[in-house]
């Protein structure tokens, strides 16, 4: 049997368990829709931490690049880091004076 007729372009990524209980387990709960995650906040979440570096645990993805990948729009995946900022899955560091030295 030949690999290359069962290859697709849709690509793949291995999310642990915890990760999607944890996604799932929001998504389904009897929050507000405006406090919980939908699917288009997961896909940006994957996303944003494929390009995480593991050495400082931090991603300098650009929106535009995160939209581009998710085929989504720039604003879409704004909306969607604002949530993440706001239900605590992401954090924005701000460096002050002191961080640019």
């Amino acid at each position: 049997m030949e690999g290359a007729k069962f290859k697709t372009e849709t690509p793949f990524i291995a999310i642990p368990d915890q990760l999607l209980n944890l996604f799932l387990e929001d998504m389904r709960s009897e929050k507000p829709a405006k406090n919980k995650l939908n699917t288009t906040d997961f896909i940006v979440y994957i996303i944003y931490l494929k390009g995480a570096r593991n050495k400082y645990h931090y991603s300098w993805l650009a929106n535009e690049t995160i939209a581009k990948n998710a085929g989504l729009q720039k604003r879409t995946v704004g909306n969607s880091i604002k949530k993440l900022q706001e239900l605590g899955y992401i954090y924005r560091f701000k460096p002050t004076a002191e961080h640019k030295k």
